[in-house]
């Protein structure tokens, strides 16, 4: 590990080490995001710039990114600067998938490391947008290291939840204060000299290890004695100044440490160049750093704060109110520096104004996809108006941002309640009926704030307000999403018709296409197919009209029509439509919106790495379900899914949300089948089939119903099989299933050519994954050819990169015998299977399942496996010439012997000479351990329980080394647990079709 020790550096050596090992990981493909926190003057930024010292040394690309303190930092600046030095000077709007796709981009010419610095001064979104990246890093080659100071950080609400929502792997680094040793080291390093103890103890005294104070202490030192502090410190060097560089330095000062020139020279009515030939002697002084020909900033935050600190409060106010002048006179005008500068001012600045400059601050902020900054700016002109009616409207506005953050939904509904009583107050019965209505949509809409009951009585109280007929249409919309998302599609039907009806012929396009868009959805909703799919194709915009919102909701309920009919030319084309209406409008996150609708066609296409590109990045969509569920499902992503789905399913049936159970219990059904655990896939899909009728979504129903027929063939269980494919005949009826009618018929195949052509049918659709599907499953319509089968399903698998995913374990089983290893080497046991090895200790349990995989089709007796296990020979037998058994096992051994004298006759009516052969042996053993274990005359040795302990001994142990396998690979426990028979005998007895070859070696 390379040292991140050198010059200006003291200490530190923890710090050092865990960043330069980040950045070794980075450099492995291992992205992560490091906080590095502490209060100001600690050292944090001197550590970035030596970890950015040894990155450069490495070749490592670095960018740089400052958060902009003292002033109101525009939108997501700290994170524009970054991506300008990576050759990315992007203008339009943010997001998590922007970045990440400019950062893959960088990661071509090698590892790149990203240093925000002064985070706690960015605005909150660039907090947000840290979060929702830290998620996305997995596999790149990249460091992001944000420095911050966690106590302003609180004053920041949105910031600091936002940085709470940072992934698991993100690490928090914190600098602590020197130590003694510290100081002295630094204080050594400064001056050249080492300090004597009592000077030490004062630097320690004065600066309680904070490394600028040590610094700034130690520097002035050179010209008088020891000051009290840095203020004191800054203050002599500002007396040395003359009076006209004090006056812009000083409203350099209050706009903010990065100094914005022409603001500062409007303020202080002078030219750029003078300003700069002014602050040059204040660089000279030590305040400011030249950072290029025409770029300075203090030399510390501290600094700034020490000289704002010294002016009287009508020295501050005025000052700010030159600033909030000057800005206004910049072309284009920055509202959000304007109010900014406004706020700072205080009572003295004029209310309409700040109203004013604070509102067009939030549009601002909005547009640019930072709704918590525009939260901040709104507030403000909030507090600053004081008419009730325009209060309510602000706090309308309020309530929007805060539920497209996604983050502070408590606060959102308060502001719309604050709305709704502003209203009240100014008796707007229309504005109070518009804001329940909109206030219930969002409670129906956001998964975080979904409360129906609260939304229901909401839109009673509109309907008892609005009269006019497009208010009204607006809110039977918003209430048809509600029924919908219930899982109601009857009512959204009705309620969506009504609000055509009332918006047809009245000139609001986009009303009416949302009426088409919730048409079209409900209709899809109850299988209605083709009326559906009709209605969303007419309520896209026409021509070159412009409405993305509504365009990209149409072709969201179009893919997920794609998704269910498996058609992925269907979900792709309204992709595509989505795409062409996002093309030049200002919607934030657009790429990362394209990247959401694709994200479903490419996995049913088997575009796996396609699919998976949205699935770590935020959801703009209400789109957590497939994202999390279905899309992972299709993908082959299965490890974790399972619990993940399970979570959301427990959460959804205490909400309410129908539609999400149905689809959950879709995806758990799928998935748990396609794993081999039928059971619990049966119970998950009778669950979602059962709701899915009640409420009479029949699309749902149809394909959960397909999931169980699938299901029960693959059990055996012809006759419920059946019985499904008979609803979904009614279902289906003179509907076009695209591919789910494949499915279907896949369900319904009984023979081998029925799933030739469903393997050919899928090829010509584009649906590789379902002809993958469909040659497995033909292994339990005719297991004679499963190996052929599944050695197709392999190479498919292999064609399309996805034999290292879920989708590659689903044939694991079954490619011909998988070759697995179980070796004792004397200590311990090497376990080899498909997917992984391990040394499992030595234990009872293992010994057991080593003699029987040895022996595949052998019964054993439990007592002679215990017997084995403890003196390495058979029976139970107190001593070796004494054989034991007790009156329970000659039943046992009597009983097992009837049986197989049946399975002889059976076997040789059959003429199966295999099964004969195997019959006789298994006889012949059982008679020679029935011969040892009886004393003369054939009467029984005996002393009582052995046989009993030793079967519940056998089958313990069997089972806890089982578990212990399951850490390794879970697939072959899951071989093991339905092959091994434990009881009083016991043995391995695997499906020939899905058998895996066991190498056993030692017995332990």
């Amino acid at each position: 590990m390379t040292s991140m020790g050198g010059a200006g550096v003291v200490g530190r050596l923890r710090e050092r080490v865990l960043l330069s090992g980040a950045l070794e990981e980075a450099a492995r493909s291992r992205g992560r995001v490091v906080l590095l926190t502490g209060e100001a003057g600690m050292g944090k930024t001197t550590l970035a710039d030596e970890l950015v010292g040894i990155a450069r040394s490495r070749g490592v690309t670095v960018a740089r990114g400052q958060g902009w303190e003292g002033r109101g930092s525009p939108p997501l600046v700290v994170w524009r600067e970054v991506l300008l030095a990576l050759g990315n000077g992007l203008e339009g709007p943010l997001d998590a998938g922007v970045v990440q796709r400019l950062l893959v981009t960088a990661c071509a010419r090698g590892p790149v490391l990203v240093v925000l610095e002064d985070l706690h001064a960015a605005d909150a979104d660039s907090a947000r947008l840290l979060a929702q990246l830290s998620y996305r890093l997995g596999e790149l080659p990249v460091l992001v290291l944000a420095t911050l100071r966690e106590e302003e950080l609180r004053e920041r609400p949105g910031a600091a939840e936002a940085l709470l929502a940072v992934s698991s792997t993100t690490r928090r680094v914190a600098v602590p204060a020197l130590t003694v040793e510290g100081v002295t080291e630094l204080a050594t390093q400064l001056s050249g000299t080492r300090p004597t103890p009592e000077v030490v103890q004062e630097l320690v005294l004065r600066s309680d290890g904070n490394a600028f104070f040590v610094r700034e202490l130690v520097e002035a030192a050179h010209g008088a004695d020891v000051p009290a502090g840095v203020a004191a410190t800054v203050r002599q060097r500002v007396q040395s100044l003359e009076p006209e560089v004090v006056a812009v330095l000083l409203l350099a000062a209050c706009a903010g440490r990065e100094l914005d020139l022409p603001l500062v020279a409007g303020a202080a009515s002078v030219s750029v160049p003078e300003v700069l030939e002014l602050l040059g002697r204040a660089v000279r002084a030590g305040l400011l750093l030249g950072d290029g020909p025409a770029q300075l900033r203090f030399k510390h935050a501290l600094v700034a704060d020490a000289l704002v600190a010294d002016l009287l409060p009508g020295e501050r106010t005025c000052l700010h109110l030159q600033l909030a002048a000057a800005a206004q006179q910049h072309q284009p005008v920055d509202a959000m520096t304007v109010a900014h500068h406004l706020a700072q001012a205080g009572p003295v600045a004029e209310p309409g104004e700040v109203v004013r400059w604070s509102t067009l601050a939030g549009e601002q902020a909005e547009a640019a996809g930072a709704p918590l900054e525009a939260v901040r700016h709104l507030r403000r002109a909030v507090a600053a108006e004081t008419r009730s009616a325009a209060q309510a409207v602000l706090q309308e506005r309020i309530g929007h941002c805060l539920f497209n953050a996604g983050t502070r939904p408590a606060e959102a509904v308060l502001a719309f309640e604050a709305a709704l009583l502003g209203h009240e107050l100014a008796k707007d019965r229309r504005r109070c009926g518009i804001v329940h209505s909109r206030l219930a949509s969002h409670l129906s809409l956001y998964r975080h704030t979904s409360d129906f009951t609260r939304a229901a009585r909401h839109f009673e109280a509109a309907e008892e307000l609005l009269v006019d007929p497009l208010d009204r249409a607006h809110l039977l919309v918003g209430r048809s999403t509600m029924h919908l998302l219930q899982g109601h599609p009857d009512a959204a039907l009705a309620d969506a018709q009504e609000a055509l009806l009332a918006a047809t012929g009245r000139d609001r396009p986009a009303l009416e296409s949302t009426a088409r868009l919730m048409t079209g959805a409900a209709l899809l909703a109850l299988a209605r197919l083709d009326e559906g799919l009709s209605a969303l194709d007419l309520s896209f915009s026409p021509g070159a009209v412009q409405r993305p919102t509504v365009d990209v909701q149409t072709a969201w309920h179009g893919i997920v029509a794609g998704v269910v009919l498996e058609d992925p030319a269907l979900a792709c084309s309204y992709a595509e439509r989505a795409q062409r209406a996002l093309s030049g409008s200002q919607l934030p996150g657009q790429a990362q919106i394209v990247s959401d609708l694709l994200a479903p066609a490419h996995a049913l296409a088997g575009r796996v790495g396609q699919a998976r590109g949205s699935l770590a990045a935020e959801d703009l969509l209400g789109f957590e379900v497939e994202r999390q569920g279905v899309v992972p499902v299709l993908a082959g992503d299965w490890a974790g899914t399972r619990a993940v789905l399970e979570q959301m399913l427990h959460r959804d049936v205490a909400s309410g949300h129908g539609v999400r159970v149905a689809v959950l219990c879709w995806a758990l059904g799928r998935l748990l089948r396609q794993q081999g655990e039928l059971a619990a896939a049966r119970s998950h899909l009778e669950r979602g089939a059962r709701l899915a009728r009640c409420d009479g979504r029949r699309l749902d129903e149809l394909r959960l119903l397909v999931e169980l027929a699938l299901v029960d063939g693959a059990d055996g269980l012809r006759d419920r099989a059946t019985a499904h494919l008979e609803r979904c005949a009614v279902l289906a009826a003179g509907q076009d299933l695209r591919g789910l009618r494949l499915r279907l018929r896949l369900a319904a195949a009984d023979s081998l050519d029925e799933v030739e052509a469903v393997v050919a049918d899928a090829d010509r659709r584009g649906l590789p994954l379902l002809a993958v599907e469909a040659l497995v499953h033909g292994r339990h319509v005719t297991p004679g050819h499963a190996a052929g089968l599944t050695a197709r399903a392999r190479e498919r698998l292999d064609g399309l990169g996805l034999l290292d995913t879920g989708w590659g374990s689903i044939v694991c089983d079954v490619a011909g015998p998988s070759p697995c290893s179980l070796r004792w080497d004397g200590a311990s046991w090497g376990l080899q299977t498909p997917t992984g090895t391990a040394h499992l200790p030595a234990s009872l349990g293992l010994t057991h399942l080593a003699r029987l995989l040895a022996a595949p089709g052998r019964e054993w007796y439990a007592l002679d496996l215990a017997s084995l296990a403890y003196r390495g020979e058979p029976g139970g037998r107190p001593t070796p010439a004494q054989p034991f058994l007790d009156d329970q096992a000659r039943r046992a051994y009597r009983t097992r012997l009837d049986e197989l004298a049946l399975d002889l006759a059976e076997a040789e009516r059959d003429r199966d000479e295999g099964a004969v052969e195997r019959a006789q042996r298994q006889r012949q053993e059982l008679a020679e351990h029935l011969a040892a274990a009886l004393g003369l005359g054939g009467s029984a040795r005996g002393w009582s329980g052995p046989a009993e302990k030793a079967r519940q001994s056998v089958t313990k142990t069997l089972r806890s080394a089982v578990v212990r396998i399951e850490a390794v690979d879970s697939l072959v426990v899951a071989h093991l647990r339905a092959s091994l028979r434990t009881g009083t005998w016991c043995s391995y007895a695997p499906d020939p079709s899905a058998s895996l070859a066991w190498d056993v070696t030692g017995s332990g």
